[in-house]
């Protein structure tokens, strides 16, 4: 008996043109960590200084005293995000006077910058408190890279 071997043959399909971009995102992601004793005006927590690109930055303030001497007034913490001197994002939180024992609050902040080719730019968390030295601020900036805004 005879063996009948079978070729297959193989059509080559030609390979057409890539496809569109796929959607962009996150291409970096990285950290800036800080704390400071306030004063009545707005002091650098932490900062960072950005290459071009897109921006995203969310940052986290966590706010810590003791007990706080001030009466029955309130007192406000404030912290903004910065860019080059530019607002991108603030928050306010306010201590009540008649609250015993320690005390801690947490603000987020986002915001965003672009950064034009060739150029940098600096991005600064800022906080101020009327409670001076009672009072301690920790903050960290999550600084992500992103393919630009909508």
């Amino acid at each position: 008996m005879r063996r009948v071997r079978q070729v297959r043959r193989v059509r080559r399909v030609p390979q057409g043109s890539a496809g569109p971009a796929g959607p962009a995102g996150i291409s970096t992601a990285t950290f800036e960590d800080g704390s400071v004793t306030p004063t009545g005006i707005p002091q650098v927590v932490a900062q960072r200084t950005l290459p071009a690109g897109s921006w995203v930055v969310i940052a986290t303030v966590q706010t810590s005293w003791g007990s706080p001497d001030i009466g029955g007034d309130s007192v406000s913490t404030f912290c903004r995000l910065n860019s080059d001197g530019a607002l991108m994002g603030a928050q306010n939180a306010e201590v009540r006077g008649d609250l015993d024992g320690a005390q801690e609050q947490v603000l987020t902040i986002t915001g965003g910058t672009f950064v034009p080719g060739g150029q940098t730019r600096t991005v600064a968390l800022q906080c101020s408190s009327g409670l001076g030295n009672s009072l301690k601020i920790y903050g960290r900036m999550l600084i992500m890279q992103v393919g630009g805004f909508s």
